[in-house]
């Protein structure tokens, strides 16, 4: 039944408010697990390592998981 509510109430204004935090705190979450991952920012990385190291590090990932 809230499936059907869902659907067929009108979107208000409100709803697009909360729709735009949890995106908002979605997106500054998966960043600071990135960054904490990683132990750089996400922009700083691409200038830091070219497209062959990434590429590398993947696929010695991938055979490393695969033995």
């Amino acid at each position: 039944m809230c499936l059907i509510r869902t659907i067929t109430s009108k979107p208000s204004l409100e709803d697009a408010v909360i729709l735009g935090l949890i995106v908002l705190i979605r997106t500054v979450l998966s960043m600071s697990i990135q960054i904490e991952i990683e132990g750089v920012l996400p922009w700083r990385r691409a200038l830091l390592t070219s497209g062959g190291e990434v590429l590398g590090e993947a696929i010695a990932r991938d055979r490393a998981a695969s033995r």
